[in-house]
Order: C-alpha cells, then structure tokens, then sequence
C-alpha cells in the first residue's frame, strides 16, 4: 500500500488521482516519473514536499 507524505501542519495540500506502477513497487506517493517532474516545478516554485501533505485520491490504480 502506498503511504502518504503526512504533513498536518501543512498549509498545502496536495493530491495526486491514484499510485502508478513505481508508487506502488516504493510504496511512497509521487516518486515515479511524473514525481520528478512534480519535484522540480516544486522547487522552480520555492517549495519542497515536506512542506505540504500529499495524498492520492484513489489508494489503488483501478484495474481496466
């Protein structure tokens, strides 16, 4: 199961639709490809992911 970057004195939230592949296999939310990417807007924004509290929607990639 994926956990979340709990931050509860966070003034961001922020919140991903479901874990993918690489969240899944890390158990950490945003941390494939498109966390990388989400990172460096963070940081081009002045902001880390320890500042806030990130979540998913959904807890499982539904199945198609």
């Amino acid at each position: 199961m994926v956990q979340d970057d709990l931050n509860l004195n966070a003034s961001i939230l922020c919140v991903g639709e479901a874990p993918g592949a690489v969240e899944e296999k890390m158990g950490r939310v945003f941390a494939g490809p498109s966390g990388r990417v989400w990172e460096l807007w963070l940081a081009y924004a002045g902001l880390n992911r320890r500042d806030m509290h990130v979540t998913n929607f959904l807890r499982y990639m539904p199945s198609t």
